[in-house]
């Protein structure tokens, strides 16, 4: 069995984007992907769009759909004719909806799915991507993104690490991920247990065929991980044997 155990560090955008008549961003805008883009043709761009919110002749902004990906996961996208795009979720969404475990591979970098919606609105243009920056437009302050990712493959064994934030760090969110790759028969029955050192911060039951898969995520209580400079165990197990894969990402500012 080949054991992965991958940490990215994501350094954020410490500018809020500037964007016209976009206002509403900072009132519904999440977890977010930014850049800024030498040439924009708003009339290419849409068709790439899988619905079309608001269009003016400045700017338009609509959901793109995420390939293997159901419409709960549809990313929302803001494009405007000065090149500013914005690829974001809702506030009101797990910080862990972003990373994209459907086209992540073990041992390779964590892409997310913000940055696959703003490669799909490029490709209809006929442009290239430039460098991506992550921002949270709920902790401007946010300087930096850690994503652990830790898998168990095809093996029936316990996986584990630790994490340890320093007390001198302010922690903004703590948040988990876990993706179960079903690998059995029709119908089979997969159970996959999240701790957090002797607590349980999810207990997901999958049920499926042949090829299913589940995600699942949300965010860990300060009572469990917090910037206390002490070492938290973070490990899971699973029932049977088969593909489980989860993630820690923790938003904070080095003081």
């Amino acid at each position: 069995m080949k054991r992965f155990l991958l940490l990215v560090l994501v350094v954020l955008a410490l500018v809020v984007p500037a964007v016209a008549g976009a206002s509403f961003l900072e009132e519904e805008a999440g977890i977010s992907a930014t850049a800024k883009l030498s040439t924009v043709d708003l009339n290419l761009a849409a068709v790439a769009y899988k619905n079309i919110e608001r269009q003016t002749d400045d700017y338009i902004v609509g959901s793109i759909a995420i390939d293997d990906y159901p419409e709960s996961d549809d990313v929302h996208v803001y494009l405007d004719v000065s090149g500013d795009i914005i690829a974001y979720y809702r506030n009101t969404e797990d910080i862990c909806k972003m990373l994209d475990w459907r086209h992540y591979t073990a041992g390779q970098p964590m892409s997310t799915k913000l940055e696959w919606a703003l490669n799909k609105i490029c490709q209809a243009m006929s442009i290239t991507l430039p460098d991506v920056k992550i921002y949270d437009f709920r902790y401007p302050q946010a300087q930096q993104i850690k994503i652990i990712v830790d898998e168990r493959l095809n093996s029936s064994a316990t996986e584990d690490f630790r994490v340890k934030i320093p007390s001198n760090y302010t922690l903004y969110r703590v948040g988990w991920s876990v993706y179960i790759k079903d690998e059995g028969g029709y119908g089979s029955t997969t159970t996959t247990t999240l701790y957090i050192d002797e607590n349980i911060a999810v207990n997901q039951l999958y049920t499926g065929g042949t090829g299913g898969w589940l995600i699942t995520q949300g965010e860990v209580s300060d009572i469990l991980i917090a910037a206390d400079n002490t070492y938290h165990t973070v490990y899971f197990t699973g029932d049977k044997d088969g593909d489980i894969y989860t993630a820690i990402v923790i938003v904070y500012t080095e003081n």
